[in-house]
């Protein structure tokens, strides 16, 4: 984890092999909340988030968590993948820029999966014609 900007380097993901590199930047509430984690967390060479032996997380264990929680609360069924869709609507939103989301998101420039998340295409052209008309 750097300081400036807060960015958390991925060491072990899928497109490592490709040569890739997996970096996930930090808002304010992220940092807020990795901190918060990482004053509890009794060792700094430890997984912050452990199951309860004291290992990793595995790939469905969030997705678990939030189902058991839905229905211990009685609330419709979500998945952690819709927040992250949510996150990449907001930033295609609020940006103008697929290829932000793309980079945010961790997908390749030409990606053609973030087109999912530019609901108002229209809109996008709009924010685009009126920055290069500025």
């Amino acid at each position: 984890l750097s300081e400036s900007p807060p960015v958390y380097i991925v060491r072990d993901h899928k497109c490592a092999v490709h040569g890739m590199e997996r970096v996930i930047v930090l808002n304010d509430a992220a940092l807020a909340a990795v901190r918060e984690a990482l004053s509890e967390c009794p060792r700094t060479d430890a997984a912050l988030f452990q199951n309860r032996a004291g290992g990793l997380w595995e790939k469905t264990t969030l997705a678990h968590m939030v189902e058991r929680a839905c229905r211990a609360l009685g609330v419709q069924k979500w998945t952690p993948y819709q927040l992250r869709h949510l996150a990449a609507t907001e930033a295609v939103n609020r940006t103008g820029s697929e290829a932000a989301a793309a980079a945010m998101l961790g997908h390749s420039p030409d990606s053609k999966m973030i087109r999912r998340y530019s609901k108002n295409r229209t809109a996008l052209a709009v924010m685009a014609a009126k920055a290069v008309g500025a």
